[in-house]
């Protein structure tokens, strides 16, 4: 197990994974690991994917999905009442958050308002899938339809709950 990481206390693995976001391919980093009833310091140098160019950061590279030329910047789903767009690094930063997409607005009186959803609240996942960019919220809608989807919302202070939406048949 990963204690810690560059003398950081890691409690979950979402820890390890936004520190290591923010580093580049090549960075070295050096971790404290319990292995076998004993605590080992051990540096590591982090690889890009093979596909990464090294003189990017690695978190922004996962972003980049969503800036294809055909990508939807941002949908309004009338049925369950709310809007959503993709987030800017800035936004990832902020949320301190590796994937989803962020809800602009929400209809008075829809499904998304009685579950208590509102503006600025940060989609990661559906159904225990992360989300990382509008185009993929929209597939993972369109798979639930006439069904509930189990949402996991993150906010500003960085608490988060699951929400079940019920999805209405077209």
């Amino acid at each position: 197990a990963i204690l810690a990481i560059d003398d950081k206390e890691i409690n979950a693995s979402n820890q390890l994974q936004s520190y290591v976001a923010r580093k580049r391919a090549g960075d070295e980093v050096f971790l404290k690991i319990w292995r076998e009833g004993e605590e080992i310091t051990r540096s590591v140098v982090l690889k890009g994917r093979e596909d990464d160019d090294d003189s990017e950061p690695l978190a922004d590279n996962r972003r980049d999905k969503s800036n294809e030329k055909d990508a939807l910047v941002e949908k309004e789903f009338d049925d369950i009442g709310l809007t959503v767009k993709n987030l800017s690094n800035a936004e990832y930063d902020t949320y301190n958050i590796e994937s989803g997409v962020m809800i602009s607005s929400v209809k008075r009186f829809s499904k998304a308002e009685s579950q208590r959803l509102g503006r600025g609240v940060v989609i990661t996942e559906v159904d225990k899938k992360a989300i990382d960019s509008v185009n993929e919220f929209e597939d993972a809608i369109e798979a639930k339809r006439g069904e509930a989807a189990l949402l996991k919302v993150v906010y500003r202070d960085g608490s988060s709950r699951l929400v079940g939406l019920d999805i209405p048949t077209e």
